[in-house]
């Protein structure tokens, strides 16, 4: 089994280690989605979390959210209910790409 995206970022950093102990990827992508008036999604870190666990078992890292939720595997609706129960309500499919291709960014700038 390969490791998850997160496994794989966890450990970077940019700014330096958070006082929360969390992943800065996590607080990165959380402030992505918080300080963007057009972007603005309401995404907490359980979720960011939760969906980079399932990259790139069942979201494969060029995923590319489908039209709707029907269109999704079964395996991705899975994934689909268990992130929204990490969070307030559930996460549209673009939400989950913009979180795995920001984590893949961060991945690219912090790598070592």
């Amino acid at each position: 089994m390969a490791q998850s995206l997160f496994q794989q970022v966890e450990h970077l950093e940019s700014l330096g280690a958070r006082l929360s102990g969390e992943a800065e990827v996590l607080h990165e992508i959380e402030d992505y989605f918080y300080f963007r008036q057009v972007e603005f999604y309401p995404i907490v870190r359980d979720q960011i979390e939760k969906i980079l666990e399932f990259v790139p078992d069942v979201f494969p890292e060029d995923w590319k959210s489908p039209d709707g939720y029907d269109e999704l595997t079964p395996q991705q609706q899975q994934a689909y209910r268990e992130i929204a129960k990490a969070g307030l309500q559930a996460c549209p499919g673009p939400v989950i790409q913009k979180v795995i291709e920001l984590a893949i960014e961060f991945r690219k700038n912090h790598s070592k």
